[in-house]
């Protein structure tokens, strides 16, 4: 309960301070590619803290990456949408949706293999 909170809290912070820096400075890819080294090493640094099974080290890997996870996957969104100017938001939120949908039916269909197989599918 208190991992996923500080993801969320870090996260909404994180957004709040891209949402500001990109508004004023219009330096979005300064603010991506910071955001992408940080959730790097964030990760890293969660899974050692899941693997020493320190709690407070978990929450705290676990807070940075949504400080800074959450507020590129909205800049990447904006990426899309300046490179693919003349078509609308939407039309590119549709798009993210049916890839997302394609990526579900190829890996249902992966699993199903799997298992015709004989192999065992864990969930």
């Amino acid at each position: 309960m208190a991992v996923g909170a500080a993801f969320l809290l870090a996260g909404l912070v994180g957004a709040g301070i891209t949402a500001v820096g990109t508004g004023r400075y219009h330096k979005y890819k300064l603010f991506y590619s910071i955001g992408l080294a940080g959730t790097t090493v964030a990760y890293f640094f969660a899974f050692l803290a899941v693997r020493l099974e320190q709690v407070l080290g978990t929450v705290i890997a676990v807070a940075l990456m949504g400080f800074f996870e959450l507020p590129i996957r909205s800049l990447g969104i904006a990426f899309m949408c300046q490179v693919a100017y003349p078509v609308s938001t939407s039309a590119v939120f549709h798009s993210i949706l049916r890839r997302g949908a394609d990526m579900r039916a190829v890996c249902g269909g992966v699993q199903s293999d799997l298992a015709g197989s004989g192999m065992q599918v864990h969930e």
